[in-house]
């Protein structure tokens, strides 16, 4: 269990030292441990100020998309389920046979097929990509 431990905290250790280090100290000092000045506040404000505050619109892009896409995937499945559920109707279990099946097929074995989809949609590398994905 500690060797498991270890082997989870360890990168995080190593991203907090890392982090708190200066371009100079990172590649002078020893890996995992604190070197030289503490600049963690400075790196996280260089971070979010680079190049017009950049980051912080792709950190939102992101969001946007996350946020979006579960709540369109989200918004039917609740009232399908209950429907699936609670009431008996012709074709109810082709309906979860076919539910059963899409869930079991997982979503990176749909990554590339999408991506060449969209790229010969040539829909790669615009905005119309991430939201269809939403």
């Amino acid at each position: 269990m500690t060797c498991m431990l270890v082997y989870a905290l360890l990168p995080l250790f190593w991203l907090l030292v890392n982090a708190s280090k200066t371009q100079g100290a990172l590649f002078t000092t020893f890996g995992l441990w604190f070197g030289g000045k503490f600049a963690l506040w400075s790196n996280i404000r260089d971070t979010l100020t680079y190049d017009h505050g950049v980051y912080l619109r792709w950190l939102g892009n992101t969001l946007a998309v996350r946020d979006g896409g579960r709540r369109r995937r989200h918004l039917p499945c609740h009232p399908a389920g209950y429907g699936l559920a609670k009431y008996d109707f012709f074709g109810k279990r082709a309906v979860f046979a076919v539910v059963l099946g899409t869930v079991a097929v997982p979503g990176t074995a749909l990554a590339v097929p999408t991506f060449l989809l969209f790229s010969r949609l040539g829909l790669t590398n615009t905005r119309w990509r991430s939201s269809s994905r939403r």
